[in-house]
């Protein structure tokens, strides 16, 4: 390892991150390198994923469901991406509705998560949702209306887009 690299390494560990997306697959198509990066050296990753990703199936309840099986994605994902499986979360809204979901208690469970895990740095979605998706969008103004939101005493993270 070079110098410069050890020296990266040796500020990253202690540090947390949480990524909070709206899809099991959002972790790894918006930002996937950068959380196994981040893993790598050492900084604890964890994942909210605010739906299950199945409504274009949402009909079918044949074992295992879609909802079981891109839950098993999402793991397998963090496990790949260095992420461990204690520390992801995966809620259960429905997919395709986030922006017309009440925003209060999905912006009370992106803040529950962010008390629990005290990360230093948030990442979301930007403004644009990655390519104007309204989960995405809603994701997006649903986390950073929490983080605005946090006061002094909650020791807001850091946001990133």
């Amino acid at each position: 390892m070079s110098e410069k690299s050890e020296v990266r390494s040796q500020k990253a560990e202690g540090q947390s991150l949480l990524a909070v997306f709206a899809h099991p697959d959002d972790e790894s198509l918006a930002c996937g390198g950068l959380l196994a990066w981040c893993a790598a050296l050492g900084v604890r990753v964890s994942l909210l994923c605010v739906t299950h990703g199945a409504h274009a199936r949402a009909n079918d309840t044949s074992p295992p469901t879609v909802d079981d099986i891109r839950a098993a994605e999402l793991r397998d994902a963090a496990g790949c991406l260095g992420v461990d499986i204690d520390a992801v979360t995966l809620l259960d809204y429905e997919d395709g509705m986030l922006a017309w979901v009440d925003a209060d208690p999905l912006e009370q469970a992106i803040r529950t998560e962010i008390r629990r895990l005290r990360p230093d740095v948030v990442i979301t979605f930007d403004e644009d949702g990655l390519y104007w998706h309204p989960d995405h969008i809603a994701v997006h103004e649903r986390t950073t209306a929490v983080i605005a939101a946090l006061d002094i005493d909650d020791a807001a993270p850091t946001l990133y887009y």
